[in-house]
């Protein structure tokens, strides 16, 4: 049986969605989640970075862009010691039918896969239909969070994620809470 790990959507999850966040200039992180992201560290919870970056498929900027924020918020989140095992892009436009785009699940079947992940009870974080889309695709546990299109997405009606909570510090509680009650 593999390790549970945590799935986390990147904009509006981590960092403000201030739409198509295409330079370390526009990053603004979410209060909290550094020190949440470490204390899972802490917790030896691996951490995968899912994200979908449709504005280098549509041309706005390029993959490096993309690649100089992943090592930017790397640093911020390092230095609050916090660690991604892994940061898995998507820049393809939303009509292009790429099979990497959430809320396709192939990123999350992947990743355990090759790191010895056990899905059923791993956790996708995120505040879009999406996020919930791609975790509950892959057996999943399912948490909302209320930043970024949370609120709305929470509103749809059609949207099921497991848990809705305010924000990654949140989150983070209650996949704590439910590893140590996993493990008793």
């Amino acid at each position: 049986m593999g390790r549970p790990a945590v799935f986390i959507d990147r904009d509006g999850t981590l960092i403000e969605d201030t739409n198509y966040v295409g330079s370390v200039d526009e990053v603004i992180p979410i209060a909290g989640a550094a020190e949440a992201l470490a204390r899972l560290t802490n917790a030896d919870v691996p951490l995968f970075l899912v994200t979908n970056q449709s504005g280098v498929g549509r041309g706005y900027f390029p993959m490096t862009a993309v690649d100089a924020i992943h090592a930017h918020l790397t640093e911020i989140w390092s230095a609050a010691g916090g660690r991604f095992e892994d940061i898995l892009v998507c820049g393809c436009h939303p009509d292009r039918g790429c099979p990497y785009r959430k809320p396709s699940p192939r990123f999350l079947l992947e990743a355990a896969e090759t790191h010895d992940l056990d899905l059923a009870r791993s956790t996708m974080v995120g505040d879009s239909a999406a996020d919930i889309g791609c975790g509950n695709a892959a057996g999943a546990r399912t948490i909302l969070v209320r930043t970024g299109k949370g609120r709305d997405t929470e509103s749809d009606g059609r949207t099921r994620p497991d848990l809705v909570v305010d924000d990654f510090s949140a989150a983070t509680e209650a996949v704590l809470r439910e590893l140590a009650r996993s493990e008793s």
